[in-house]
């Protein structure tokens, strides 16, 4: 197994954990949306550094989440394909909820 930082440098499992135990460092972003209602619907919209090389060096990835079912993964190679990611798939879940749907909140990692 390989590892890699934020940066997609090779690092060694000792340095992996150090810095997967840090929130602030694995979190790209999590945002929580919800609809106008009834009936309310809420997304949760999760992005973090895996930082973990499952073979094709994805070591991004975004959940989704609807009404706490989890749901659909994407996985990015980069930071900045993470950050994009994570806003396009906030944009869409805000396009899936429909007119009056808003952004509850962007999570700060201290939170999690």
């Amino acid at each position: 197994m390989s590892y890699y930082d934020r940066n997609g440098h090779p690092i060694d499992r000792d340095e992996f954990e150090r810095l997967a135990d840090d929130r602030v460092y694995v979190r790209v972003g999590a945002t929580e949306l919800k609809s106008a209602g009834p009936p309310e619907t809420h997304f949760m919209v999760s992005t973090v550094w895996t930082g973990v090389d499952t073979g094709s060096r994805e070591i991004f990835e975004t959940l989704v989440t609807k009404n706490g079912e989890a749901g659909e993964v994407t996985r990015y190679h980069t930071l900045d394909e993470a950050g994009e990611g994570h806003n396009s798939v906030v944009g869409q879940c805000m396009l899936d909820l429909g007119v009056g749907a808003k952004t509850v909140r962007e999570i700060p990692a201290e939170e999690t």
